[in-house]
C-alpha cells in the first residue's frame, strides 16, 4: 500500500514537472524561407508568419535615438543579405504566454562545415541584448555571447552606436585682453565677444571685438585711440581625424590717415586647419583667426572631455622679424561656467624689447 502511494505521488510530482516545464521544451523545427526583412530582428516568412530571434532585443528603424534607428539599419542590411534566399532552420518554442505578435525562434542555418545560429550570431556581434525567454535550453550560451560582446565593446555596446546626441547648446562669452606693442610704441587694450555653437562637430560661430591703443606721439604723450573695430563670422567642420574653420574678418579702421589709403572697412578670409583625434589631440594651422595670436601660427591642441578642458599652444615662426609664442587655457566650472586664460609673448632678433599681451575671459554655455 505503502508502495502503491509512493509510485502514484512520483507520477503526480513527474506530470506537475512535465506540465511546469512544457512551455520552455521546444515543440518543433523546420524549414523555413524568409521573404521580407522588415526590421532589425523582424521577420516574415513565405507563409506570412511573423518571426523574431528569441532571446535577442536588437533596435528599430522606429527608435526615437537617431543613432539607434542608423544602426538597426546597418543590422537590417546584414540579414537582408544573410536571410533572403536561403534556406533556414527555425526552431519554435511555445511561448510563455498566447501572443499573437511575432513568433520568437530559434534561427539556424547548416553549412557544409559549421551550423550557424543567428540568435548567438547576433549576440555575439552586439546587434542586440539579452533578454529573458520561456525557452531556457540555451540561455547560457546566449548570457555567454552578450558578455562577449559587452567585453570586446561591438555593436550595442559601443558608446558611440547607442548613446543620443548632445542637446544643442551655445556658448557666450567676453573676454578682456591688454599688452603692449613696441611697433606702436605703446600699450593696447581689447573686448571681445564671441558666440557659437557649444562642443565639436559642425556649427557656425561669430566673433566682434574693439582694439584701444595708447601710443606715444612727438611730444612724448601718450594719447589713447580707437584703432580698429572687428567683425568675424566663421563656420566649423570638424570630422574623427579633419576639421576646417573657414571664416571672413571684416575690418573697419577709424583711424583718419588710414581712411585715405584704403575704405573705411576691407575683407580678409580666415582659416583654421586641423588634423588629428579631433576629440583628444591634433595640430592645428590657423590663418588670421584671431588677432593678434594667430596671424599665421602652428598649433597643438589637447581637450579633455570630461570635465571640459582645452589647451592650445601656438608659434609663428617669423612675423616683422619676431617669433611669436601664444597659449591660450579655458575650461568648464560649475557645469556652465567657462573660464579662460590667454597670454602672447613677442621676441625680437635683435632688439631687446618685448612685446606682449594677456587676456581673461568668463563665458556661459546654454544648454
Amino acid at each position: 500500500m505503502t508502495f502503491r502511494l509512493q509510485t502514484n505521488l512520483h507520477r503526480i510530482l513527474l506530470c506537475s514537472a512535465v506540465l511546469l516545464f512544457l512551455p520552455l521544451i521546444r515543440l518543433h523545427a523546420e524549414d523555413v524561407k524568409i521573404v521580407k526583412v522588415l526590421d532589425s530582428n523582424l521577420f516574415e516568412l513565405k507563409d506570412g508568419r511573423e518571426i523574431r530571434l528569441a532571446h535577442v532585443e536588437a533596435p528599430s528603424l522606429s527608435d526615437s535615438n537617431k543613432k539607434l534607428a542608423f544602426f538597426a539599419l546597418q543590422i537590417k542590411m546584414y540579414a537582408k543579405g544573410q536571410f533572403l534566399g536561403q534556406m533556414l532552420t527555425a526552431e519554435f518554442f511555445q511561448p510563455a504566454e498566447n501572443n499573437s505578435g511575432p513568433i520568437p525562434v530559434r534561427l539556424v542555418q547548416k553549412f557544409l562545415l559549421k551550423t550557424v545560429c543567428y540568435n548567438l550570431h547576433y549576440l555575439e556581434s552586439g546587434y542586440g541584448k539579452y533578454i529573458a525567454e520561456p525557452d531556457t535550453l540555451h540561455a547560457a550560451a546566449y548570457r555567454e555571447a552578450e558578455m562577449e560582446a559587452k567585453s570586446k565593446s561591438r555593436g550595442i555596446w559601443n558608446e558611440e552606436y547607442y548613446l543620443p546626441d548632445a542637446p544643442d547648446a551655445y556658448l557666450l562669452d567676453l573676454t578682456y585682453g591688454a599688452g603692449h606693442y613696441s611697433d606702436w610704441n605703446g600699450f593696447y587694450q581689447e573686448i571681445r565677444i564671441n558666440a557659437r555653437k557649444w562642443g565639436s562637430g559642425n556649427g557656425f560661430g561669430i566673433r566682434m571685438g574693439v582694439f584701444i591703443t595708447e601710443q606715444e606721439n612727438r611730444t612724448g604723450e601718450y594719447k589713447k585711440d580707437l584703432d580698429g573695430l572687428w567683425l568675424n563670422p566663421y563656420f566649423v567642420k570638424d570630422g574623427k581625424y579633419f576639421g576646417v574653420e573657414p571664416g571672413i574678418l571684416f575690418i573697419r579702421v577709424p583711424d583718419a590717415e588710414i581712411k585715405k589709403l584704403i575704405w573705411d572697412f576691407f575683407l580678409i578670409p580666415n582659416l583654421e586647419v586641423k588634423a588629428g583625434l579631433i576629440k583628444r589631440f591634433y595640430l592645428s594651422f590657423d590663418f588670421v583667426t584671431d588677432l593678434p595670436y594667430s596671424p599665421a601660427t602652428f598649433g597643438l591642441n589637447y581637450i579633455k572631455e570630461k570635465p571640459y578642458m582645452k589647451l592650445w599652444l601656438g608659434y609663428t615662426p617669423d612675423i616683422d622679424e619676431q617669433r611669436m609664442v601664444s597659449l591660450k587655457a579655458e575650461g568648464i566650472i560649475l557645469r556652465n561656467l567657462l573660464v579662460n586664460l590667454e597670454g602672447i609673448h613677442f621676441d625680437r632678433f635683435s632688439i631687446h624689447e618685448k612685446t606682449y599681451g594677456w587676456r581673461v575671459g568668463l563665458g556661459y554655455v546654454f544648454q
